[in-house]
């Protein structure tokens, strides 16, 4: 890391950015500083608009990729070197509007195969849960199961300020079996309906 780079990773820490932010901002100035092979603060307007050109034409990048490339520039050379003139050299791409297509639905009959497909009760009673409650992945990772001998099974999702309650019949039935046999469960009055293998959740990028 050179000391340019350095300094400007000391002004995303000053300025409490977010790790990943920081990651991206980092990598992108050390792009830039290979693809032109001087130092950052010896770069010009010039120097800038063919790196542009370069990631859009020969790189093909995404605009909103190239957006965060500037985003990046931009930081570094109007909070990091204080050349708030440059701002002006580094315009954001424009993104052409694109039609918005509407989400597929699937039939009844296609939702009854997609639950139906599960290999065992423990993933039909994850599937039958997200679709009953619509709930999101992320959202069922985090849902909670509170049991009680005197109420009826309930499921409440704490992700959001909303709680969604699910009192199907279907549901109800073939959650009880899981929790009495306690596959990768602790059995508690309050315990994860997606419990991971070391005891956590299940991973909300990829559940298994």
């Amino acid at each position: 890391m050179t000391k340019l780079i350095q300094r400007m990773r000391e002004e995303l820490v000053r300025r409490n950015y977010a790790e990943s932010t920081m990651r991206t901002y980092l990598q992108v100035a050390e792009d830039f500083r290979r693809y032109s092979e001087t130092r950052l603060d010896q770069r010009g307007p010039d120097d800038i608009r063919r790196y542009q050109v370069h990631l859009l034409e020969e790189r093909k990048l995404g605009v909103n990729t190239v957006v965060s490339h500037i985003a990046a520039l931009r930081f570094f050379y109007v909070k990091t070197l204080k050349r708030p003139a440059m701002k002006e050299d580094l315009p954001y791409p424009h993104s052409p509007k694109h039609a918005r297509r509407l989400p597929t639905i699937l039939t009844p009959e296609e939702v009854s195969r997609l639950i139906d497909s599960a290999r065992n009760l423990f993933h039909y009673a994850m599937l039958l849960t997200m679709y009953s409650a619509g709930l999101r992945r992320s959202e069922l990772c985090k849902l909670k199961v509170a049991t009680s001998i005197a109420a009826a099974w309930s499921f409440a999702s704490s992700v959001a300020k909303a709680v969604w309650t699910v009192k199907s019949h279907s549901i109800q039935s073939y959650s009880r079996p899981c929790a009495r046999t306690g596959v990768g469960c602790v059995p508690r009055p309050i315990c994860s309906l997606a419990p991971g293998m070391a005891g956590g959740r299940i991973s909300r990028s990829r559940p298994r």
